[in-house]
């Protein structure tokens, strides 16, 4: 036990040896979670707010009030003076003025198709400006279509010389869609035809890859500069002395990736302490990280000794496979992405039922480390 530990305690002199490389593998990812949280929080559109300055504050204006207020966006109310000064504080995307009139009949006409207008003005964010926009419009077209509605039936209803006046025909109305609503009937709209020009990309910085991506890096290079083969040779002649190197070795990089990864989360938790990270983040990370060196161990068992070059292209097969780099969609992720290290812990990460549970990556993983003990002490002695 205690030659373990003095080898455990060289090792790490070995990969204290290389302070660039450690630099590299935990000052990198904090400046690009930086860089991604920030993209993040400027293209942040899931805390859209609208305000409405309700100057009719009749029935009419009530009823779009209830259909544009619900649990999809923020809505506040506020006076017109109030709204245009948080617009040019940024507060607000979007202002809806409902005029004094609105809902009211002018003089000669029959419709209050007219009379549903209101005027909007947009935030600074012009995305986030248009998503109150078209809120605001599919609210509007909801009122204007259930006062046609009605007055459709109440010139019906005047045909038969009938006396149903408007607020009557509309509480029927509101009844009726309430008891076939509760009996399972809905209206699906689908909008054929939309116009390309309206339509905008989004690009999705996938901030936790950031963090596997160089957790899977730093088990690369960490395995690198903790091999010697001169010193395996050495200690693959003492008796029990391969078996004492390589499990020093496992225990050396396990330590140094639980390092990197409690420094990693630390630091950027210090610059940035708005970020937040799934419950179980460490299990699966420190999950995937075991995963990788014990796919490392096996890998090193076979082939020439400059490996580097030909684990790097596999490293990096994987962590594109798996989305490192670029969000995938779900169908990628279900049936090729999982396979890979670094995409089952994306998946794991981001809610996904993935093949593999968590006790069985650290079961493979314990398998994959005696496999490549068993043919690399046979490589040794041969050597």
């Amino acid at each position: 036990m205690k030659n373990i530990l003095t080898m455990i305690r060289l090792k790490l002199r070995l990969l204290v040896a290389h302070p660039k490389v450690l630099l590299f593998c935990l000052v990198t990812p904090i400046l690009l979670s930086l860089l991604a949280g920030s993209t993040v929080k400027d293209n942040d559109f899931s805390r859209v707010k609208g305000a409405y300055a309700d100057s009719a504050n009749n029935a009419a204006s009530a009823q779009l009030i209830n259909v544009m207020v619900s649990e999809i966006m923020d809505w506040v109310e506020v006076d017109e003076r109030e709204g245009r000064r948080m617009l040019m504080r940024d507060e607000i995307d979007g202002l809806v003025i409902i005029p004094k009139r609105y809902g009211d009949l002018k003089k000669g006409e029959m419709s209050r198709e007219n009379a549903l207008t209101c005027e909007f003005v947009p935030g600074s964010r012009s995305f986030a400006a248009d998503m109150v926009r078209e809120h605001f419009m599919t609210a509007s077209l909801v009122v204007s279509i259930k006062n046609a509605l009605v007055e459709d039936l109440v010139s019906r209803e005047e045909a038969t010389q009938s006396s149903t006046d408007y607020q009557t025909m509309m509480r029927r109305l509101e009844q009726a869609t309430l008891e076939e609503r509760d009996a399972g009937r809905d209206v699906k709209v689908e909008i054929h035809n939309y116009p390309e020009a309206q339509s905008m990309r989004l690009v999705q910085v996938p901030d936790l890859a950031i963090d596997v991506m160089f957790l899977s890096i730093f088990a690369l290079l960490g395995r690198m500069m903790t091999t010697s083969r001169a010193t395996t040779v050495r200690m693959a002649a003492l008796p029990g002395g391969f078996r004492r190197d390589y499990i020093a070795s496992i225990i050396t990089l396990l330590i140094a990736g639980l390092m990197e990864l409690f420094l990693l989360v630390g630091l950027t938790g210090l610059l940035m302490p708005e970020a937040k990270r799934p419950p179980d983040y460490f299990p699966v990370m420190i999950a995937m990280y075991i995963l990788l060196l014990a796919i490392g161990q096996l890998f090193a068992s076979f082939g020439r000794d400059d490996r580097f070059v030909p684990a790097s292209l596999l490293l990096f097969c994987s962590m594109m496979a798996g989305g490192s780099f670029i969000r995938l969609p779900s169908f990628w992720i279900r049936y090729v992405g999982q396979y890979t290290p670094q995409g089952w812990a994306l998946a794991q990460l981001g809610g996904f039922n993935t093949l593999f549970s968590l006790p069985l990556i650290f079961i493979m993983s314990a398998f994959f480390f005696v496999l490549a003990y068993f043919i690399q002490r046979r490589r040794a002695r041969e050597l």
